[in-house]
């Protein structure tokens, strides 16, 4: 199974699909914890996203480690929805019983977790290719996102934000990017 999926993200890749990936909600070490893989995150192909709460700490289950994690990006905490939440859109096609208002039509619902974190990223890259004409490969956009994220750890790539948390504003614009991150 593993290596279906392997293979899968790596032909996505090659035909130039940037795959973003949630890094999972268990509070795991990615990198020292040799019973635990988070699959596509750690295929190797792709961006890999940890979760950020409130005052851009890492969230308490958010999976993390510096062999897995690239970029971090907004996906709440546990406390009051409306602080501590992200605002979501909401489909009636889900067939996930916690979201089941959805299926009274809801537009919209407060969650946490590292699937929440992941849109951003995701939206970010369609953003910056569209500035390209679609022209940028899957290296050229995690790259940029890269430089140009928020170094909200130590310095470098750290386990919990990899790069950092995703800065749209500079990723969009160029402005104050670090050229020198991967």
């Amino acid at each position: 199974m593993v290596a279906a999926l392997n293979k899968a993200l790596n032909y996505a890749n090659a035909h130039g699909v940037l795959v973003v990936s949630a890094a999972g909600n268990d509070a795991a070490d990615l990198q020292h914890d040799q019973n635990f893989i988070e699959i596509p995150c750690e295929s190797g192909t792709g961006v890999c996203v940890s979760s950020t709460g409130p005052g851009d700490q890492l969230s308490s289950f958010s999976n993390y480690g510096v062999s897995a994690i690239n970029v971090a990006a907004p996906g709440g905490e546990f406390g009051a929805a409306f602080t501590h939440f992200v605002l979501s859109p909401c489909s009636s096609r889900t067939v996930m019983p916690g979201l089941a208002a959805c299926h009274a039509r809801n537009r919209y619902l407060f969650v946490i977790g590292t699937s929440q974190a992941t849109p951003h990223v995701s939206g970010l890259a369609a953003l910056l290719d569209s500035q390209f004409g679609g022209t940028l490969n899957p290296a050229q956009l995690q790259t940029k996102i890269q430089q140009c994220s928020d170094d909200i750890g130590k310095a470098g790539a750290d386990p919990f934000f990899g790069q950092g948390r995703i800065n749209a504003f500079k990723t969009v614009t160029g402005t104050g990017c670090n050229s020198s991150a991967p």
